[in-house]
């Protein structure tokens, strides 16, 4: 700015700005009564918490006069150290025992009664063998002799029953395909019954179905037709030692062929009505089964990745 500027004059020393006057907007006619309602609010929540010591000092006499070491901190710890203490000394003095050694005992008593058995069908054997001799003689069984068949009889017992407990254990909850993915993964084959229900389920199904029937006629031509091939590719044998005619041809040739071609035939018909489900092909569709579930879990494992 130009023009006439009036300059400030310095000033040194304590400058002290200028004291307001206080004004009169402050005041309200109701501050009284604000005061007195916060004297009653603070009395009040002295008064209940007083209160509230009172009893909880009330509720600790109360219980110390119950048990007067409720609050023995330093013994309760003392005590705690002692048992602590008292239980690794039952423990350092109790003997060690193997942790496998009550299961080999076990095994070894069963061999033991396996090996007896084994023993008195031997020696019945013999009794036998000499019963025309002392057939007649009188037979004595000693008290011992006979609490060890009791006692014999008792384990053939438990041991029946803990394997039908066994048995329904694994059986029960396996519903559905459950228990056929059970059968599958502990190699377990299907009893005689159940593989001739099966094979009456599929002639029946077969009977009902001309289209399947067709199928499995077709099928069956096809390995009938390889395992034909395989054969015709053998080298035939040639009977060089054979004395020939004439003629140049063998004695005897056109005797055999026709039986041999009677038995191709035969054997045609048995391999075209017989059914697959020897061993081979059991173990055959178990490992296709197989691969196809690790095939499936690794799919899903792929995909989890991704």
């Amino acid at each position: 700015m130009y023009g006439f500027n009036i300059k400030k004059k310095k000033q040194y020393g304590l400058v002290t700005g200028a004291s307001k006057k206080p004004g009169l907007g402050g005041v309200s006619l109701d501050d009284g009564d604000s005061d007195d309602e916060d004297d009653i609010a603070a009395s009040i929540a002295r008064e209940s918490a007083i209160k509230k010591a009172k009893t909880e000092r009330e509720r600790a006499e109360k219980l110390v006069e119950d048990d007067p070491n409720l609050y023995d901190y330093d013994g309760a710890y003392d005590a705690l150290q002692k048992e602590r203490k008292a239980q690794k000394d039952s423990q350092k003095n109790a003997p060690r025992e193997s942790k496998y050694i009550s299961k080999l005992k076990e095994t070894a008593e069963e061999r033991q009664e396996e090996h007896e058995r084994v023993m008195e069908r031997k020696i019945q054997r013999e009794q036998e063998q000499d019963a025309h001799l002392y057939g007649d003689k009188e037979k004595f069984v000693t008290r011992a002799y006979k609490e060890k068949l009791d006692e014999r009889k008792q384990k053939d017992a438990e041991r029946a029953a803990n394997e039908k407990a066994e048995e329904a254990s694994d059986s029960a909850g396996r519903k559905n395909m459950t228990s056929f993915y059970y059968n599958m993964l502990n190699r377990q084959q299907p009893t005689d019954k159940t593989k001739n229900s099966d094979q009456t389920l599929n002639a029946t199904d077969d009977d009902d179905n001309p289209a399947a029937r067709g199928k499995s006629h077709s099928i069956k031509n096809v390995d009938a037709s390889f395992e034909d091939a395989q054969h015709s590719s053998q080298p035939r044998r040639v009977d060089s030692d054979r004395p020939n005619d004439v003629h140049g041809s063998r004695p005897g040739a056109t005797e055999t062929q026709p039986k041999a071609k009677k038995e191709t035939k035969h054997e045609r018909a048995v391999r075209l009505n017989r059914r697959r489900n020897d061993d081979a092909a059991i173990e055959a569709a178990r490992q296709r089964y197989f691969k196809r579930v690790s095939e499936k879990e690794e799919e899903k494992a792929r995909v989890a990745r991704t």
